[in-house]
Order: structure tokens, then C-alpha cells, then sequence
């Protein structure tokens, strides 16, 4: 009897040790499927570049400068809220862009409120393009966009009556996805987005 509940007692943890396997399993392979959570790169004529990724570490200012070179768009709107007292990164997107040949009646400054998330900006965004009469945009931004980001931010264009395509630099998110696990900015930036797009679920101003 004891032998036939000693063999009964050591199947409990053996049960366990293939639960745990089979959870750290789920858990690798959610961890390593995570840039599939990210969209993909497209690039639609549109009559202005709406240019939101003003980061050193994108080169932002060098992907809208060539879409404007390509002829993609004839516009750029360089747009962002402050990071210091009266201090907005787009001043100095748009002095780069003039800088590199950019005509200063071809992009202009739009300064950002600081808000709680993405989505509340959609609203702003679209009355400044409405109020100057565009009707389609490109709208370059991190390379950090998620699906359920570039989808919620069309739809919203295109309800207001406007032709949208939400893009990003696709040299930087290259190297961003580019084995992304063994470096910590590149991982944080990753679990850090898509945090971000779950939380926005949970409260409707910016879904």
C-alpha cells in the first residue's frame, strides 16, 4: 500500500512541472510573436504630410523630406506638443526640413496639447486639415504603431471625411524588429506600445 501512494504522491508534482513547462512555453512563444502586433509599411499619395515622428532615433525628418522629394505629398505639417516651457520638437523638425531644401511656405507647425493618449488628438488633427481644406493625408509616426493603431486612426479620418493612411519609417522599424529580445530600448519600446493600445481599450476617449 504505501508503495502504490508513494507512486500516487510523486505523479502531483510531475503534473505540475509539465503545467509550468507548458505555461513558460505560451509565455515564450506570446513574448517572441509580439512584432506581429505591429502594421505594416504604407505609403499612399495624399495631398499633405502630417509628420508626427520627430525622433532622433527614427530620422523622421529624413523619411518626410523624401516623400516630399518623391512628390508623395506637395505639404508637411510637422506636429507635436511641448517637451520643455514653450519648447516644441516641431520648430526644430520644420527648421531641419527648410534646412534641407523644403520651401518654408510648403511646411508648417502645429503645436499639441499635452493629453492622455493618442486617440484624443485625432479630433485636433482632423479639424486643422479640415480647416485648411485638405482632404487626404499621410500621417508618418513611430515606428512603434500597432495595427489596432493605424486601423482605429483611418477609420476616424475617414469618418470625418477624410482619406488617411497611417505609416511610419520603415528603416526604423527595421531596426527596431531587428533582434529586437537582446536590446532593452528595443524591447521596452515593443511591451511599452502595445501596453499602451491595451489600456486604451479600456476607456473610451481613446478607443
Amino acid at each position: 500500500m504505501i508503495g502504490v501512494f508513494g507512486k500516487r504522491r510523486n505523479r502531483k508534482p510531475r503534473r505540475w512541472l509539465r503545467v509550468a513547462c507548458a505555461i513558460a512555453g505560451l509565455l515564450a512563444a506570446a513574448y517572441f510573436s509580439l512584432p506581429l502586433f505591429f502594421a505594416p509599411a504604407r505609403v499612399e499619395p495624399a495631398e499633405v504630410i502630417l509628420h508626427l515622428a520627430i525622433d532622433p532615433r527614427s530620422r523622421g525628418d529624413e523619411y518626410v523630406h523624401r516623400l516630399y522629394q518623391e512628390g508623395v505629398a506637395r505639404r508637411i505639417i510637422a506636429a507635436s506638443s511641448q517637451i520643455s516651457w514653450e519648447v516644441y520638437s516641431a520648430d526644430f523638425a520644420r527648421a531641419h526640413l527648410m534646412e534641407m531644401g523644403v520651401p518654408a511656405e510648403n511646411v508648417s507647425i502645429l503645436h499639441l496639447p499635452m493629453l492622455e493618449c493618442g486617440a484624443e488628438y485625432l479630433p485636433i488633427f482632423a479639424d486643422h486639415l479640415k480647416a485648411r481644406g485638405f482632404s487626404s493625408v499621410l500621417v508618418v509616426v513611430s515606428p512603434t504603431l500597432t495595427r489596432w493603431g493605424q486601423r482605429r486612426s483611418e477609420n476616424y479620418f475617414r469618418a470625418a471625411g477624410i482619406e488617411a493612411t497611417v505609416t511610419f519609417v520603415p528603416e526604423a522599424r527595421a531596426a527596431m524588429l531587428d533582434r529586437w529580445w537582446r536590446t532593452h530600448w528595443k524591447a521596452q519600446a515593443i511591451a511599452l506600445a502595445l501596453m499602451n493600445s491595451t489600456i486604451d481599450l479600456l476607456y473610451a476617449r481613446c478607443r
